[in-house]
């Protein structure tokens, strides 16, 4: 059995598989791993292996330990020049985060098995907004990093006194807000839409790409997208047996 982590900046998602199926899956926040997910993931049976994509080093002494209590290596993923067929354009691969490089891995692999070669857009709804352009050949052509739906709505609530609002509620949509709550998220909505429907160039109808949602966001995110985005929650997962076969 293998036990995969991949930590985010916020959260820590795990799974177990085969090799081949998906076992069982879970997540944690960072907290929460600190506090029962090393303990609760240490008491697995027959784990060989442990693979981690990794993009918090203050959870690595953790992570480490959950390693040694199960007697395995902790793998984790790094960002190259090249994997799977994906080649990235970046002059220092390791300045890349292995996450955003990990899901665009799953993407391509994903995309060969279904359809004639085209371009790749992965769109990663985590704490930051991440969206990658893949040209049909699996040559990075580049990306965009924006805050992400959280990281706007706490950042407008710390800085205002009279925006009042609830962070932590699910709604928004494409549409012009009747109230100051329904303002503020509908207005993260247009500006992370917005953002992704700019990178396309051209009208939607026009684009020869298939396009790959991630992250905790991303359920949220899809309806208001004038295309057509397969969501696939574990790219980042699904990459690292691409990275670490």
């Amino acid at each position: 059995m293998i036990l995969e982590l991949d930590i985010g900046n916020s959260r820590v998602k795990w799974r177990v598989t085969d090799g081949s199926q998906v076992i069982s899956t879970g997540r944690y926040s960072h907290d929460a791993f600190l506090d029962e997910g090393i303990t609760t993931l240490s008491t697995m049976q027959a784990i060989t292996r442990l693979r981690v994509a990794s993009v918090a080093d203050s959870l690595k002494p953790a992570v480490d330990e959950l390693a040694e209590q199960l007697s395995v290596r902790a793998e984790y993923a790094v960002t190259a020049a090249e994997c799977a067929g994906v080649s990235n354009s970046y002059a220092n691969p390791r300045a890349m985060g292995v996450d955003r490089w990990l899901a665009m891995l799953a993407a391509f692999a994903h995309s060969r098995s279904t359809s004639p070669p085209s371009r790749v857009c992965v769109i990663d709804c985590g704490t930051s907004l991440t969206i990658d352009y893949l040209a049909p050949s699996g040559r990075h052509e580049g990306g965009l990093i924006l805050p992400g739906r959280q990281l706007l709505l706490d950042s407008l609530q710390r800085r205002t006194e009279k925006v009042l609002f609830d962070p932590s509620s699910n709604g928004g949509q494409l549409s012009l807000g009747q109230s100051t709550e329904d303002a503020v998220l509908n207005g993260a909505v247009h500006m992370l839409v917005g953002a992704i429907h700019e990178s396309f160039g051209v009208e939607p109808q026009h684009l020869d790409c298939q396009f790959y949602l991630c992250g905790g966001d991303a359920q949220w995110l899809q309806p208001a997208l004038r295309v057509k985005a397969l969501l696939v929650p574990d790219l980042v997962l699904d990459g690292l047996r691409l990275s670490l076969p």
